[in-house]
C-alpha cells in the first residue's frame, strides 16, 4: 500500500478474523486475546489455530476460559506503528459489553507519548470487526481522514445485527451465561437457544427453537427482517460464522441465497475466543449494511 505510513495506522484484535491477504493490505496490527485450556494459555491465531482448538476441545471435558490482551500487548502494537512513522491510530475492537479488550487498549495509549489513538467500540464481535477494519483500510487508501473514516464506520456499526444459534449449552452454562435451570431444561427438551448482540453490544437471549434445522430457518428469516426494517437501496453483507460446523454454515448460506440470489455472503470460522463461549457446532449470522 503506497504511502500508508504517512497516513493513520490501524490496530484490531484477533477476534476480527482477518485473512493473511487482508492483514497484508490493511497493515493492521493484530493484538491477540488468549484462551486457557487444560492449564495452558494460548494466544489466539499465534499459538493455536481454529482447527487445532476445535479438535482439542472435542477430546477434553475442560471448558476453555478466555482473557483480554494485556496492556503491554497494546503498548507493543502501538509502538510498532509509531516506529514506522505513524502519529495517529484507529483502534477497532470487540464490544466492551463482551470483552475488556478496549479497556486494555485505552490504558496502553495513555502510556505512549506523541501518539494519538482513536478508539472504536464495534459493539459487535467476530467477522464484522474484520469488515470494519477492511473498510477503514480502503477509505484510507482513498485519502479519507481518520475522522471521515470513523464517521463512516459508525454508520455501519449502527446497522450491524449479530445472532448466534448456540451449539453446546454446556459451554454457556459453565461459562456463567445461562442459569442452571435454563441449561437443564434446554438439555432436556433439546431446545436450541438463539442469542443476539443488542445495541449496547451485550449478548442477550433472543429466541428458543426446538431443533437445529428450525434454528437455521430462523436465522435466515432475520436477513429478510433486517432488509425490511432498514429499507436500504442495497442488500446487506451477510457473514455466516461457525464453530467447526461448515456443513450447516453452507446450508444456511444456501437458504439465504435461494431467497436473495444477489446478496453478498461470506462463510468464516469463529475464532477460539468466541468458540470458547458458544461451543462446538455453533452457527452465527452477522448482517451489516455498508453501502
Amino acid at each position: 500500500m503506497k504511502g500508508w505510513v504517512h497516513m493513520f495506522g490501524l490496530v484490531t484484535d484477533s477476534t476480527a478474523t482477518l485473512s493473511e491477504e487482508e492483514q497484508s493490505f490493511s497493515q493492521a496490527a493484530i493484538v491477540p486475546l488468549s484462551i486457557l485450556l487444560e492449564g495452558q494459555s494460548f494466544r489466539e491465531g499465534i499459538d493455536i489455530t481454529n482447527h487445532e482448538f476445535y479438535d482439542r476441545i472435542q477430546k477434553t471435558k475442560d471448558i476453555p476460559k478466555t482473557s483480554q490482551p494485556a496492556v503491554g500487548d497494546f503498548i507493543q502494537a502501538y509502538n510498532g506503528l509509531k516506529e514506522k512513522g505513524i502519529s495517529e491510530i484507529l483502534s477497532i475492537h470487540i464490544s466492551t459489553g463482551i470483552s475488556g479488550t478496549l479497556n486494555s487498549a485505552k490504558a496502553a495509549a495513555e502510556q505512549i507519548k506523541d501518539l494519538t489513538v482513536h478508539f472504536l467500540d464495534t459493539k459487535s464481535l467476530s467477522r464484522p470487526i474484520g469488515h470494519l477494519v477492511m473498510k477503514a483500510a480502503n477509505l484510507r487508501e482513498q485519502g479519507k481522514s481518520i475522522e471521515e473514516v470513523k464517521s463512516t464506520l459508525q454508520e455501519i456499526i449502527d446497522s450491524i445485527r449479530v445472532y448466534c444459534s448456540v451449539g453446546d449449552l454446556e459451554f454457556l452454562h459453565k461459562g456463567g451465561r445461562v442459569s442452571g435451570v435454563a441449561y437443564f431444561l434446554g438439555s432436556l427438551l433439546n431446545i436450541c437457544p438463539i442469542v443476539f448482540v443488542n445495541k449496547e453490544g451485550v449478548i442477550v437471549a433472543h429466541e428458543k427453537v426446538r431443533t437445529f434445522k428450525k434454528a437455521l430457518d430462523k436465522l435466515a428469516s432475520y436477513v429478510e427482517q433486517a432488509i425490511s426494517e432498514e429499507k436500504r437501496p442495497n442488500l446487506p453483507l451477510v457473514n455466516i460464522l461457525h464453530a467447526a460446523n461448515e456443513k450447516d454454515a453452507l446450508s444456511l448460506q444456501n437458504i439465504i441465497l435461494e431467497k436473495f440470489p444477489s446478496i453478498r455472503t461470506e462463510v468464516r470460522s469463529l475464532t477460539p475466543v468466541i468458540g470458547s463461549h458458544t461451543g462446538m457446532g455453533t452457527i452465527g449470522l452477522a448482517i451489516l449494511f455498508d453501502e
